[in-house]
C-alpha cells in the first residue's frame, strides 16, 4: 500500500517537470503604430445688432409713452464659428420684477421675437400680415429667403421653437424670468441662426414716481410699474447663446439635458 502511494507521487512529479521544461516557441510579432487624430471644436458667436443688422447693439435709454423712444431694436442670433455641427439654443432673461409670464399686460418691459418664424406661429402659406413683418427688417426677400449671408433658410426644421417662460433664475442677486428658444435641427459650421430676438420696449403705462426708503428723509426717483409696484432696480436684459456637439442626441431636448448635466457636473 505504501509503495503504490510513492509511485503515484513520483509520476506526478515527473509530469510537473515535463510541463516546466516544455518549449513555448510560437511564431509571433509585435508592431506599434501611432495614430494621429485631428479634433473638431464647438464654437459659437452671439450676435446682437441694431436695426441695420450691422451696427453692434449699444445701451439705449427707454422712455414710456412714445413708440419712437420706448423701443430699441435688438436683433440677436447665433453663429456657428466652429468646425462641427452643433445643437444650439438661446435664452432671454428679463428681471422678474418687470415681467409677468402669466399676464403680459402687467409687464413693464417687453420683448418681441420673430414669432412668425417659430413653430408656434408658423403659417405655411405666409398669409397673415404678422407673418410678413420681417420683410421690413431687411432679413427676408419676397420669397422669404434670408438676405444675411450664411443665415439658415427659413424652413420648418430651422425655425425656432418658442417655449416661452421656463424658470426663475437668480443672477448676481437679481431674479430673472428665463425664456428659452431652441432650434429643431443642428446648425452647421459657418451658418447663422435666424434671430430669436427682435426688439425690446418699455410699457407705455410706466410712470415717474418717488419712493422714500426706510430711515431716509428725502424721496428718491423711481418708476411706477403697470402692476402698481415702485421700482428702482436694474433694467438689464441678458441674452445667452448655447451650443453642444452632436453625440447621437435624439433631439434638441436631449442635447440641452446633456449640456445641463455636464455643466452642473
Amino acid at each position: 500500500m505504501k509503495r503504490k502511494i510513492v509511485a503515484i507521487c513520483v509520476i506526478a512529479a515527473m509530469a510537473a517537470i515535463a510541463i516546466v521544461g516544455a518549449s513555448f516557441a510560437y511564431f509571433s510579432d509585435v508592431e506599434s503604430a501611432t495614430n494621429t487624430f485631428t479634433y473638431g471644436n464647438i464654437d459659437i458667436d452671439l450676435q446682437e445688432k441694431q436695426a441695420d443688422l450691422e451696427t453692434d447693439y449699444v445701451e439705449t435709454e427707454l422712455m414710456p409713452g412714445s413708440s419712437t423712444v420706448n423701443t430699441v431694436a435688438k436683433r440677436a442670433w447665433i453663429e456657428n464659428t466652429g468646425s462641427n455641427a452643433a445643437w444650439v439654443w438661446g435664452e432671454i432673461l428679463i428681471p422678474a420684477a418687470l415681467d409677468n409670464p402669466q399676464d403680459a399686460s402687467q409687464n413693464a418691459l417687453h420683448i418681441n421675437t420673430y414669432g412668425q418664424l417659430t413653430t408656434n406661429y408658423h403659417s405655411a402659406d405666409w398669409s397673415s400680415s404678422y407673418a410678413n413683418t420681417p420683410m421690413n427688417d431687411g432679413l427676408l426677400d419676397a420669397d422669404h429667403n434670408p438676405l444675411i449671408e450664411g443665415m439658415v433658410t427659413v424652413e420648418e426644421d430651422h425655425l425656432w421653437t418658442e417655449c416661452g417662460f421656463q424658470e426663475v433664475r437668480t443672477v448676481d442677486g437679481i431674479e430673472y424670468n428665463v425664456y428659452l428658444f431652441k432650434m429643431n435641427t443642428m446648425l452647421e459650421p459657418g451658418e447663422k441662426s435666424f434671430p430669436f430676438l427682435r426688439q425690446v420696449y418699455m410699457d407705455s403705462k410706466v410712470k415717474q414716481s418717488t419712493i422714500t426708503e426706510d430711515g431716509a428723509t428725502e424721496a428718491v426717483p423711481c418708476l411706477l410699474l403697470p402692476n402698481g409696484e415702485k421700482y428702482t432696480g436694474t433694467w438689464e436684459i441678458i441674452v445667452n447663446g448655447y451650443a453642444i456637439q452632436d453625440a447621437d442626441f435624439a433631439d434638441i431636448d436631449a442635447a440641452i439635458a446633456a449640456f445641463a448635466s455636464d455643466y452642473e457636473g
